[in-house]
C-alpha cells in the first residue's frame, strides 16, 4: 500500500461515515472536551521572545478573540505593523482583537538567535512561545473557552 492508496482508503472510511476513522489509524483515541462558554474580555496576549511587544499592536478595546499569525521565510513580525494597526481599514476598527505574530528565532526582533535547525525546531521554539497564551484559553484556563485564531502565511 502507498501513500495514494491510504488515502483512497481514509476516504473511503469517511465516506461510510467512520468519523473516527484519523484516531484510529494513528492508534491514539482522542478524547472531545467541552470547554466553558466564555463571555468575558481577555487581558492582552503575554509577550515573550518569540510574541514581541511591537509597540501599538495593542487593541484598544475590550478584547473578545485573539489572533496568532506565523509568517513565511524571508519576513518579519513588523513586516505586519501597517495591516494591524489598522491603517488599511481606519484605526480602531480591530478594537476587540489582539493580535501577536511567532518571530522566528534568527529573524527580526530575534536576529541575534541561532535560526531553527529544522521544521520540529522551530515548531518547538513556537510552541513554547504559545504556550501561556494557550493555558489561559485552555481548559481549567483563566479565559476558558475564550475564541483564538490561527493565521499562517507562506508557512
Amino acid at each position: 500500500m502507498d501513500f495514494d492508496d491510504l488515502d483512497d482508503a481514509i476516504e473511503q472510511r469517511l465516506a461510510e461515515g467512520d468519523t473516527d476513522v484519523l484516531a484510529n489509524m494513528s492508534g491514539v483515541a482522542f478524547e472531545k472536551k467541552t470547554l466553558k462558554t466564555f463571555t468575558g474580555t481577555l487581558p492582552t496576549i503575554p509577550r515573550n521572545k518569540g510574541l514581541p511587544d511591537l509597540n501599538a499592536l495593542y487593541p484598544t478595546g475590550d478584547v473578545k478573540m485573539r489572533v496568532f499569525i506565523f509568517y513565511g521565510p524571508g519576513e518579519r513580525a513588523d513586516d505586519f505593523l501597517w495591516y494591524l494597526r489598522g491603517q488599511h481599514t481606519g484605526a480602531g476598527k480591530w478594537s476587540w482583537l489582539d493580535a501577536a505574530v511567532y518571530e522566528w528565532p534568527g529573524h527580526g526582533t530575534r536576529g541575534a538567535e541561532t535560526p531553527a535547525a529544522n521544521l520540529e525546531a522551530l515548531c518547538a521554539d513556537a510552541m513554547e512561545c504559545l504556550k501561556p497564551s494557550l493555558e489561559q484559553v485552555g481548559e481549567g484556563g483563566e479565559c476558558e473557552g475564550a475564541p483564538f485564531a490561527f493565521i499562517g502565511r507562506s508557512v
